[in-house]
């Protein structure tokens, strides 16, 4: 089955997981601390860009003390109830409080001036959002805080640092607040410092902030928009290093490059393995990378390909009928480039045999090529004409576990744990609905209950057992080698005699109406 159908009749996809904001608490508000800021509002991050507190001074280059703020978000944010709050290097109040108004543009920028030195230096350019000179910053060494409401901060680095807190930038040698591993360094009276030209923050204070050349200014709306950050460098990492030995994988969202043979392609993408990666048994070394609607010519299967994309996690429904309570699915997209590599050692199917052995899962086989060596039995086979899915299991037909134990009793339940062990999904990778011809019809026909396979060769998913995203999940394989189905007990061609005089005429309501 293919992970992109948006029609919720098709076979079910749901979109991939993306980024989770963390946050940190602040250490103790004693020591010089390192506080990341916190989420800012959604669609928006304003942050403050540039600190100037030399106004006034001897050989000042402006006669105020000035803060921008910049937008770096892609909406407006009105400032309306947010505060700028300033402490000394080592002080506890947080008073020197400038209420803002107004609202600052996406991607723009807004200044306040603020108090005077004396009367030395140029007048601040351009017309500020806000003025309040009753505000003096320090020229070398301070604290600054962005707010959004108009609560005081309390004590030297509050923590943990209140949400309310958009930004935080401790400048100077001896600020006790601030961002990351150290401080911003010191303006002076000629300079300010400023942050990178993109206005991105990174939650360090020294890594955002630098300080001017003599020739700076405020900016305000009027101005041009920052250039937008420069994408992440790819990281190179194998296969198994991204699917990692949990559930999932320690290398989400970040961009990668790696490498490895293709084993199977599917409708929306392709599988792709290194064998014996690391050769950890808990890592898969196998993964599918989601192309969409791009078709890319060297994917094809046996060939080497070197694939850029992002790590993200798929989620493709529930699992309330495997082994575990929710399945999320490693995998490569956002994908850049899918480009021929050196021939890499060809992939040789790993052999499992069903059931799995207690507190085993499929999980450390994810994305990767197998050889279910154990007689598989066709459990049902509902959703083979309209989805080419088949139900299949190890053991024979696997009755329902309540028909011969009570439920909610042990044995009930250790007989459902033992036959989600014991099952899979045949699946014919396509999103088509009602394929024609339908998949793994026999020469007899399509399969019946109780119909075999004595092994089958295909790369292990996830996904939906049927066409609701509520429904239970499996994990599926899709196959590599087509399956050869055996008609264990074939249907006979009439009933036999059993004598009498009475015929039984049946018919399906169902199907009553056209």
């Amino acid at each position: 089955m293919a992970r992109n159908q948006p029609d919720a009749a098709m076979k079910p996809s749901l979109p991939n997981k993306f980024l989770a904001r963390r946050l940190l608490a602040a250490l103790a508000a004693a020591l010089p601390v390192a506080l990341l800021s916190l989420a800012s509002p959604a669609g928006a991050a304003v942050v403050i860009s540039q600190i100037y507190g030399g106004g006034g001074n001897n050989s000042a280059t402006y006669t105020h003390d000035f803060v921008e703020l910049c937008n770096n978000g892609a909406s407006d944010v009105n400032l309306a109830g947010w505060t700028l709050q300033y402490a000394s290097a080592t002080g506890t109040n947080w008073n020197s409080s400038t209420a803002l108004t107004g609202s600052i543009p996406a991607g723009g920028f807004l200044y306040v001036k603020l108090a005077s030195g004396g009367a030395v230096g140029a007048a601040l350019p351009g017309t500020p959002a806000v003025t309040n000179t009753g505000v003096n910053i320090s020229g070398t060494a301070g604290k600054l805080a962005l707010v959004s409401n108009t609560t005081a901060l309390t004590a030297a680095c509050p923590a943990p640092l209140p949400s309310s807190v958009q930004d935080l930038v401790g400048y100077g040698t001896t600020a006790n607040c601030f961002e990351g591993a150290s401080r911003a360094p010191a303006p002076s009276n000629t300079t300010a410092i400023i942050r990178n030209a993109s206005c991105s923050d990174s939650n360090v204070n020294s890594s955002d902030f630098t300080v001017t050349s003599t020739t700076f200014a405020p900016r305000s709306s009027a101005s041009p928009p920052p250039p937008p950050p420069p994408p992440p460098a790819p990281t190179a990492a194998l296969i198994c290093a991204i699917q990692g030995s949990g559930a999932t994988s320690p290398l989400v969202s970040q961009p990668v490059i790696t490498s490895g043979v293709v084993t199977k392609v599917n409708g929306d993408g392709f599988f792709m393995q290194h064998q014996d990666c690391d050769g950890l048994p808990a890592t898969s070394d196998g993964i599918f990378v989601f192309t969409g609607s791009t078709n890319y010519a060297a994917a094809q299967p046996g060939s080497s390909v070197q694939v850029t994309g992002t790590v993200a996690e798929y989620n493709p429904g529930s699992a309330s009928n495997a082994d575990t309570s929710s399945r999320p699915l490693s995998q490569i997209s956002s994908v850049s480039a899918v480009n021929a590599t050196s021939s890499m050692p060809a992939v040789t199917p790993v052999d499992i045999t069903l059931p799995l052995a207690i507190g085993d899962s499929f999980e450390r086989f994810e994305g990767m090529l197998v050889r279910i060596t154990s007689t598989m039995t066709v459990q049902q086979n509902f959703f083979q004409a309209r989805f080419g899915q088949l139900t299949l299991g190890a053991g024979g037909r696997h009755e329902t576990p309540t028909n011969k134990h009570p439920a909610g009793s042990a044995d009930a339940i250790a007989m459902a744990a033992l036959q989600a062990r014991s099952r899979l999904l045949l699946d014919d990778g396509s999103s088509t609905q009602n394929p024609n011809p339908t998949p793994y019809i026999g020469t007899n026909g399509l399969p019946r209950g109780g119909d075999t396979l004595p092994s089958i060769t295909g790369v292990i998913d996830f996904g939906l057992a049927t066409s609701n995203t509520a429904g239970a999940g499996l994990y599926r394989i899709h196959p590599t080698l087509a399956p050869a189905l055996v008609a264990s007990h074939p249907r006979p061609p009439a009933p036999a005699a059993v004598g009498g005089n009475l015929r039984l005429g049946a018919m399906n309501v169902l199907n009553y109406f056209t």
